[in-house]
């Protein structure tokens, strides 16, 4: 269930990207909406709330590789970017985890059953 939503929300944003152009904030909010998406479904898994951040975690590492990734950095030799790449991802891992204790404080905050 978990994987299946998984792919199709990289299927959804791999075609939205599509024409190869992405800015800094249109990659943030594509994991800002990749998190409130995942928050959603890992609710109906049968885990404490930290093995379910840690799975929704888990999620966005594989999302961020298939779709932020693999655009090729304007402006950045191809020899270094890897490592900017790398950087990038380690930052919006971190930028995530806040994202989601975030998510599922306003989720518990209307009441919804989350975590």
């Amino acid at each position: 269930m978990f994987q299946e939503a998984l792919d199709r929300l990289i299927a959804k944003y791999k075609d939205a990207l599509s024409d190869g152009s992405v800015s800094l904030w249109e990659i943030v909010g594509l994991v800002q909406a990749a998190v409130i998406e995942l928050v959603g479904v890992a609710q109906k898994l049968p885990h404490t709330g930290p093995e379910k951040k840690q799975i929704v975690l888990l999620a966005l590492e594989q999302f961020i590789d298939a779709v932020i990734v693999p655009y090729d950095l304007p402006y950045v030799p191809n020899f270094i970017e890897p490592a900017v790449d790398g950087a990038i991802k380690k930052s919006l891992l971190s930028l995530a985890s806040t994202l989601i204790d975030r998510a599922v404080e306003s989720f518990k905050q209307v009441d919804w059953s989350v975590w």
